[in-house]
Order: structure tokens, then sequence, then C-alpha cells
């Protein structure tokens, strides 16, 4: 069976079909970023801002004690919010003075607290 050579308006078809193909597949890729959120925002907002409301509730408390219920609450309402499933990167670790105190001391302990099992087999310098 002989098969017929391809004539030139289907290969200058074929040709066109495949040129648009391949720009509207990099156009697409290109737009992707483009119009992806988290090309212009920062996906890890709550952390930083949560992790500094922490911060400065600790700091004014030695001024203040009578906030110690607000830094327990920002405590808490930190912990639910970053380990919960609504955020793509969660918590895994973090480490603060304890909000289960019930004054101010300059000796407050750490509290330390780990969601991921994996971590205590790592070295501190491979967090």
């Amino acid at each position: 069976m002989i098969i017929p050579e391809e004539s030139k308006i289907s290969k200058t078809l074929s040709d066109k079909t495949i040129k648009t193909v391949v720009m509207l597949v990099l156009f697409l890729l290109f737009m992707l970023s483009i119009c992806s959120a988290d090309t212009y925002i920062d996906s890890d907002i709550i952390h930083k801002q949560g992790l500094k409301n922490l911060k400065l509730f600790c700091d004014r408390l030695k001024d203040d004690p009578s906030l110690y219920g607000d830094y327990k609450k920002a405590y808490e309402h930190y912990l639910t919010r970053t380990t919960s499933d609504e955020i793509a990167y969660k918590l895994v670790f973090l480490q603060v003075p304890d909000p289960y105190q019930n004054e101010y001391r300059s000796d407050l302990p750490l509290i330390e607290r780990e969601w991921e099992p994996k971590l205590a087999n790592l070295r501190k310098d491979e967090y």
C-alpha cells in the first residue's frame, strides 16, 4: 500500500497549528504565574504577624502584668490559626514564654510545641 505524500496545504496548516498550540501553552504558563496571588502576596503573613504580636505582648508584660490574659489569648489564637488545615504552611515548631503562668517573671519558663515528629531526628542546623 502506497501512502501519498502530504500536500503543501496540509503541511502549511499543520505547521500553523503546531505554532499556535506552542504559543498558547507558553502564554498560559506566563499568565498562570502573573495571575497567581502568591506572586504578589506573602502566604505566610499569619506566621510573621502572629509572632510579632506574641513578642509585643511578651515585651509589654514587664510593664503591665494585666496583659497576661491577652497574651494567653493571643498565644492560643496563634496556635489555632497556624496549625489548622486552612493555611498552606502549617506551624511545626514553636518556643515561647509560658502563657499559662499567672504572672510575669524574668525567668518565665519556655514551652516548646512540636507538631512534626520527623523534626525530632533533625539537628538544629537542619531546621
